[in-house]
């Protein structure tokens, strides 16, 4: 679950991207840029904790091992 959480911070930022640079041509204002590198380090961040916590509390499943 947390990994799906995780996943929501990485569609934001591709949300937030595509509405302040639409043709990808890097002309986004630098916060964008800082916001996506955030939001990658998030959900890396998040991905790790939740196989952490699964594994911890025997609470693994075939639906987790696939978003691992």
């Amino acid at each position: 679950m947390v990994t799906l959480l995780g996943f929501f911070c990485i569609l934001s930022n591709v949300i937030l991207m595509l509405i302040y640079d639409p043709g990808l041509t890097g002309l986004a204002p630098s916060w964008v840029y800082y916001s996506y590198a955030l939001g990658i380090w998030a959900y890396s961040t998040m991905d790790n904790i939740d196989g952490k916590q699964a594994r911890r509390t025997g609470t693994s499943s075939p639906l987790g091992e696939l978003f691992e």
